[in-house]
């Protein structure tokens, strides 16, 4: 029993019994699904105007991605959650930044996750097969980083290297530039950052 008559999730929550704490965060939880979910809940809030969710590659320079409205002032359980369907890295930290009404802030520690731990049994389609706009794409069921790739003619000859004509557009998903190869039937091999390889078929009609 503490001196001043509280217990200890009493002194917890009321910032060991001096001035109540403005966010007192119980948990901070970060998931890879279809992006990256950050959930977090509060046991108490006081003043509470929203949360910042910032994103980091290194750990250390940090920039925001969402606002999210806190619940102002409550003495309950309160629970938040934040879906980022965009991170940059195979390995991403996320931290929260929470602001009062007054516009006082408070910064809790970062966590980091590794968003290709999935990879290795990626199932990658690519769409359309039958390109006849000049661009085709490959999406991923999970993250996709891919390290290099070339394209085949029909016969097995090696076209060109097509690494530099892929454009990521966001973890799941490339866009791939054929506007420059004639018509025909064509197999795009490439290899993720994990070393797995991939060969898709697919035609160019113009």
């Amino acid at each position: 029993m503490s001196v001043d008559g509280l217990g200890p999730i009493e002194e917890y929550i009321n910032g060991g019994g001096n001035t109540p704490l403005p966010v007192n965060l119980l948990s901070f939880e970060l998931e890879v699904n279809n992006g990256v979910t950050a959930s977090w809940s509060t046991a108490s809030e006081k003043d509470n105007d929203y949360f910042v969710v910032e994103r980091s590659e290194d750990g250390k320079s940090f920039y925001p991605v969402a606002e999210i409205d806190g619940n102002g002032t409550t003495q309950t359980l309160s629970n938040y959650q934040y879906t980022d369907y965009s991170p940059q890295a195979n390995v991403s930290f996320y931290r929260l930044l929470q602001v009062d009404y007054d516009g006082a802030f408070e910064y809790f520690p970062a966590k980091r996750i590794e968003i290709s731990e999935n990879a290795a049994t990626n199932t990658i389609n690519i769409y359309p097969t039958l390109v006849t706009q000049g661009k085709a794409n490959l999406v991923g069921e999970y993250p996709l980083y891919i390290e290099n790739a070339y394209l085949y003619d029909l016969k097995g000859g090696k076209v060109d290297n097509v690494k530099s004509s892929l454009t990521s557009e966001g973890i799941f998903r490339y866009s791939l530039d054929v506007s420059g190869f004639t018509n025909g039937v064509y197999l795009l091999k490439f290899t993720d950052t994990k070393g797995d390889s991939f060969t898709k078929k697919f035609i160019i009609q113009d």
